[in-house]
């Protein structure tokens, strides 16, 4: 864990420590933090970093292949539900792909400048959480709380591109990604 310094915005690494097997082992726990916003910290010029339970980094203008996981599996009326407010809500970002699976969802997508890709997230799971929840009358979670993301190198787009389509393939719900409703390029 990381506590802060008295009097300033600066961390120190605390000291936890756990008993395994006889031995003491160190924890090593990384928080981010800043005086100004307790979400993030800049690690450069244009790059942000910030956790929740994953690591997260944020760079204005990048292309991101993010991955979030449902609770349950989404029946295909669900799924149509997700895909629809996956390709409206994200209306503010670049999208090249998109593939709502019957557990998880894909998405290979660039922000514009003023959205933060926490807050496309927060948008696609609460309104496709809202809307799955009143057309299949059950209550509860849809999605899970964390995704996991990672910005992509230009060389990476494209094999990233290709997982993401042959993802239905590969789970054999259909034998070329073209037949897969729930798949979308743009």
């Amino acid at each position: 864990m990381w506590r802060r310094r008295p009097g300033g915005g600066a961390l120190a690494p605390s000291n936890p420590r756990r008993r395994v097997g006889g031995a003491t082992q160190k924890l090593l726990r990384v928080e981010l933090f800043t005086p100004e916003d307790n979400d993030s910290v800049p690690i450069g010029i244009d790059t942000l970093a910030y956790r929740r339970d994953l690591p997260h980094l944020a760079k204005r203008g990048k292309t991101y292949f993010i991955t979030f996981r449902a609770k349950r599996i989404l029946s295909p009326v669900e799924r149509d539900i997700a895909l629809r407010c996956c390709l409206t809500i994200t209306e503010d970002v670049l999208a090249s792909l998109r593939v709502i699976m019957p557990d998880h969802a894909h998405m290979i997508v660039t922000p514009h400048d003023e959205w933060s890709l926490a807050t496309i997230m927060h948008r696609v799971k609460s309104v496709s959480a809202h809307e799955i929840s009143r057309a299949s009358g059950k209550r509860g979670h849809v999605w899970q709380h964390e995704s996991f993301d990672h910005i992509l190198r230009s060389v990476e787009s494209l094999s990233e591109s290709d997982y993401v389509a042959a993802n239905p393939v590969r789970a054999g719900l259909v034998s070329t990604p073209e037949d897969y409703p729930w798949l979308w390029r743009g």
